[in-house]
């Protein structure tokens, strides 16, 4: 848990001597930060060090006790302030607490067991509030980020951002290797764990802690207030950004890409900069970097031109005389987007290749759940050798892996896929199976129930008529079997998260 700082004001130097030799506060959980002779010199500690607790006396030179307070609720509302008090000062202190302060105590019954129990007492509700506050921040901070628009400004966002305008912190983004994900609906599970699982080994870390993380896409964000001299920073900077790297590398269960910004910024130039640097973000949590990467290097380095040519993998056909000019046109579509930095062409273009391969292997090819490429080499190499078995597969088809009863069930369904009467009582009747039995034959033998082979067929055969035909998407619905085009598109959206509309415009 991270130490909690208290500065303390008080114009009696014996009581600020007594109260800093009074606990052993490393002990309890807490830091002494500073000491303040007055209310002048306690509010430029509190606006430099932006402490968690402030004990203060009443009656002091200067700026005394109460304009004291009402000026820091204005500078740091979520201040927890124990005043300390004497007995002919009690109504200062009850004007004290109706200016919001956290608690007091009178002098003469300050003792160690006292001080402490007031101590213990912030330190829960400073726990019990950064746990509803910091959720809440995050999901203000998530939905601010989502919106990608550049006009939207602090100023028209809750008050919670825009006070956080005001601060400056250093940045950071973690992410993770996503894995290969057959539909939209197993890629947004596999980000949601990613950033919870980002978040867990966040939250575990020691001193200084994130002042707010949250999710953005595949990324998780987070921020964290250096508050040392301005000299210094730099060494505190790299030395806590290879903890954190150090820390992630050695728990997470997947490959993670570090980046940070090496100067303190507010909260609305981050999201700029962030939104600019996405798909170097992007490239470079699927390339990881041996280390943590310099979000500005990078920036001031690279360069990118986004738009690439889908690949026509109609015409990797498995068939072995053409085996070596196929693999020629993924290497220069590869290498291309490699040299453009497009890593959503390259992230695309591998969900393709992975389900092409699966279709043109008949099933047999089973990609693994993760994949991790460090260099364009690794994953030219991967394809060229997972292309090359898919075509041993191919040419040994009439070697069917399947038994005579799926073969005539696969037959059927090729046949009849356009049919809205198309079901598995039909395909059964067909196979001579009943319907249990077809179904566990089907996922033995396939690795995907009937229902599932259906709609991967119907898909495919809807994104080829997109592509190359006028047809209306009611008329497209039809030819692949959907009675209600409402219906076909919301299964096409969760299979390629584009609706078919959007799809053929793309």
């Amino acid at each position: 848990m991270t130490p909690l700082s208290v500065i303390i004001a008080d114009d009696d130097q014996l009581m600020l001597d007594y109260l800093k030799t009074l606990l052993d506060w490393d002990a309890l959980g807490f830091v002494l930060t500073a000491t303040a002779a007055n209310g002048t010199q306690a509010l430029k500690l509190v606006r430099r060090h932006r402490p968690a607790i402030l004990i203060t006396d009443i009656i002091m030179p200067g700026i005394d006790g109460l304009a004291l307070i009402e000026q820091l609720k204005e500078i740091q509302p979520d201040l927890q302030i124990l005043i300390i008090t004497s007995h002919d000062e009690f109504d200062y202190a009850r004007r004290a607490i109706s200016l919001n302060v956290s608690d007091y105590i009178l002098k003469n019954e300050i003792s160690a067991a006292s001080l402490t129990a007031k101590l213990t007492s912030l330190a829960f509700s400073i726990a019990h509030s950064n746990q509803i506050s910091g959720s809440f921040l995050s999901q203000e901070l998530a939905a601010y980020f989502a919106n990608g628009s550049s006009t939207v400004k602090l100023s028209m966002l809750p008050a919670s951002l825009t006070s956080l305008s005001k601060e400056r912190y250093y940045f950071f983004i973690l992410s993770q290797i996503m894995p290969y994900t057959r539909t939209v609906a197993q890629a947004a599970e596999a980000r949601r764990t990613s950033i919870r699982y980002l978040t867990s080994i966040l939250t575990q870390m020691e001193a200084p802690a994130a002042s707010f993380y949250f999710p953005c896409d595949d990324f998780l964000l987070f921020a964290i207030r250096l508050e040392s001299p301005k000299r210094e920073r730099a060494f505190f900077l790299h030395s806590l950004t290879k903890k954190i790297w150090q820390r992630t590398r050695s728990n997470a269960n997947q490959p993670c890409a570090l980046f940070f910004y090496p100067h303190r910024l507010g909260i609305g130039s981050f999201r700029e900069i962030f939104f600019s640097a996405r798909p170097l973000l992007a490239f470079y949590s699927m390339f990881c970097p041996n280390g943590p990467a310099d979000l500005k290097q990078l920036l001031a380095c690279e360069r990118f031109e986004p738009r690439v040519r889908p690949f026509p993998f109609q015409c990797l056909d498995g068939v072995e005389e053409h085996a070596q000019e196929h693999i020629l046109l993924i290497r220069d579509y590869v290498m291309r987007c490699y040299e453009n930095r497009n890593l959503s062409a390259i992230l695309e273009f591998y969900q393709n290749f992975c389900a092409h391969m699966e279709i043109l292997s008949n099933g047999r090819l089973t990609v693994p759940e993760t994949r991790i490429f460090y260099s364009h080499e690794s994953l030219l190499k991967w394809m060229f050798n997972t292309y090359t078995d898919c075509i041993h597969m191919h040419r040994s088809e009439n070697v069917s892996p399947y038994s005579p009863a799926i073969r005539a069930a696969i037959a059927f369904i090729e046949q009849n896929y356009s049919s809205d009467a198309l079901n598995t009582e039909v395909i059964a009747r067909h196979a001579s199976l009943s319907v249990s039995r077809l179904n566990v034959l089907f996922k033995q033998e396939t690795n995907r129930t009937v229902n599932e082979y259906v709609t991967e067929l119907r898909m495919e055969h809807a994104v080829w008529f997109l592509q190359n035909t006028t047809m209306k998407i009611y008329e497209i619905a039809e030819k692949c079997g959907y009675r209600s085009s409402q219906y076909f598109s919301t299964v096409f959206c969760s299979h390629t998260g584009k609706r078919p509309i959007d799809y053929r415009k793309n």
